[in-house]
């Protein structure tokens, strides 16, 4: 039932596409651009990134050092199990738990606020090249952009990422 839906749906989609390409009437320009190019080799996208990326870089190292706090405190342990009194034992046994359980949130909290400075940062930079691309649209008499990662085939001269990176480069700093 799945899969009779699933081919009716691609079907559809399949021939309203090619019904609208295929139209005498129709007049319309479709291209296409890989955004995720775009933002990956644009000078603004490389500078994001590469801050997310030395964010990362902060917390993987933040992260090791708890690590080896923990390492530090379990190898304490195993040394002196049998030296120390049980109570101090529990006592090491409580730290070396709460210790990790410290390490999980930090490892989570700033795996979230990575994650959600990665998105803010990305949404604002698309907010900046939306107007880029509808301008561009309207100069060249574009009907439809789709993202190049949709797109199953299409010709080349339909590829508009590198024109539009070049433009993106030239008006977000």
């Amino acid at each position: 039932m799945k899969i009779l839906r699933f081919i009716v749906i691609l079907s559809s989609i399949y021939f309203s596409i090619f019904t609208i390409s295929n139209s005498n009437e129709s007049n319309d320009k479709i291209a296409y651009i890989n955004i995720e190019y775009v933002i990956s080799n644009s000078i603004k996208g490389k500078s994001i990134l590469n801050n997310l990326d030395i964010i990362q870089k902060n917390n993987s190292n933040e992260l090791k050092k708890f690590e080896k706090k923990i390492n530090s405190i379990e190898t304490d342990i195993k040394k002196t199990k049998n030296i120390i009194s049980d109570q101090e034992l529990n006592d090491k046994i409580n730290l070396l738990k709460k210790s990790i359980s410290e390490y999980k949130t930090l490892k989570n909290s700033m795996s979230m606020n990575l994650k959600k400075k990665r998105n803010e940062d990305i949404q604002n930079f698309m907010k900046k090249i939306n107007p880029i691309l509808e301008n561009f649209m309207e100069e060249n008499s574009y009907s439809v952009l789709l993202d190049g990662k949709n797109v199953i085939i299409g010709k080349k001269s339909n590829n508009l990422t590198n024109e539009i990176l070049k433009i993106v480069d030239n008006n977000i700093k």
